[in-house]
């Protein structure tokens, strides 16, 4: 199924020892659950969760990556117990056109929402001469 998709070797865990004690592990949580990409017949395998343990302490979830598009671009992140920050992707989700810290994507979405601005608009952006 992750072939299918492209995953060939995905980092699932990662673990550092020290003369067999562990120093520290990394684990990498997926999820499927992104929205379909009309244009592609395979499912994306995305980080969800970034959890770390430091000498063999119990795992703590250190980032949260909140939600994609359906190009598999991230649109929301945050580390645990800091804030979010969210993503927006234009020129057809090819190139990031704002970063914007400190909010959630369905509060950016309500303010572009209020003051007219669309995805379209991000995905095709007139120019004028001035």
């Amino acid at each position: 199924m992750a072939t299918n998709a492209h995953i060939l070797t995905p980092v699932i865990q990662l673990s550092t020892t020290n003369n067999g004690n562990p120093v520290s592990q990394t684990n990498l949580l997926y999820t499927s659950d992104v929205p379909p990409c009309p244009s592609s017949t395979f499912t994306y395998y995305l980080p969800q969760t970034v959890q770390i343990s430091k000498a063999g302490n119990p795992l703590e979830t250190r980032q949260t990556f909140y939600q994609y598009d359906i190009h598999g671009n991230i649109q929301e992140e945050a580390k645990t117990g800091d804030i979010h920050t969210v993503y927006l992707w234009g020129y057809n989700s090819q190139y990031m056109v704002a970063q914007i810290t400190n909010s959630t994507y369905t509060a950016v979405q309500a303010a572009m929402t209020t003051n007219g601005i669309t995805q379209p608009q991000l995905d095709n952006p007139q120019t004028t001469d001035a």
